[in-house]
């Protein structure tokens, strides 16, 4: 597990809410917000799951509502500083492209959120698990690997998704993908690592590269 998952994990336990009350409040506009800073921020979270990361018929097809924004400003009311949105990308892609739709109802669910006070998280969800497959059938070049197929695809949503999202500030945070761990087919426990390590890399350079080229950055 990374660190950067391992702070997720740890950011969406259930704590007690007087910690989520004590939490400083989310800036309303960009300033120099470091990684820890950010976190005491982010305060206490909530995860909205089996929604938008749904991979059976986006959002509805596992049995939750369409999200509100009357759902999102409650979660705010009671105190909660960050919501975190799974997301399913690859399912309704085509060629490698994301769904235009599918990017317009992140932003307008994302825009809820930061709009209420909150920080939100996006984030690349296991979505059929096309990073690092244990189904060799269906995707047999990334069977328990990350393949140079996967890779570029990663790059290219990533670059996909900071494109959409570069105009937000700092209260939209991007998680580089989730439950995406059986790297064993790398070849040794190490390779395994050393396979994960570059997942999380590629996130970071090609989000970094996008920061720079966008006007104004982000």
């Amino acid at each position: 597990m990374t660190l950067f998952r391992a702070f997720l994990a740890l950011l969406l336990l259930a704590l007690p809410a007087s910690w989520a009350a004590a939490a400083p409040p989310v800036p309303a506009v960009q300033i120099d917000l470091d990684a820890w800073s950010a976190a005491q921020r982010m305060g206490v979270g909530v995860n909205i799951g089996n929604t938008l990361e749904n991979t059976a018929s986006w959002e509805t097809g596992w049995g939750n509502p369409p999200i509100t924004k009357a759902f999102i400003d409650h979660v705010a009311s009671l105190g909660f500083k960050t919501v975190r949105l799974p997301i399913a990308w690859d399912t309704y892609a085509d060629n490698g492209r994301i769904d235009r739709e599918k990017l317009e109802r992140v932003g307008e669910v994302a825009d809820w959120i930061t709009s209420a006070g909150m920080f939100c998280v996006i984030n690349i969800h296991w979505d059929g698990g096309w990073i690092d497959s244990g189904d060799k059938k269906k995707f047999g070049k990334a069977f328990h690997t990350f393949s140079p197929e996967a890779d570029r695809k990663f790059r290219s949503y990533w670059s996909q998704i900071a494109r959409h999202f570069a105009n937000r500030d700092q209260r939209l945070i991007f998680e580089a993908f989730n439950e995406e761990s059986h790297f064993d087919g790398s070849g040794s426990e190490s390779d395994a690592h050393a396979a994960l390590g570059r997942v999380n890399q590629a996130f970071i350079d090609t989000v970094r590269a996008m920061a720079a080229i966008m006007p104004g950055g982000f």
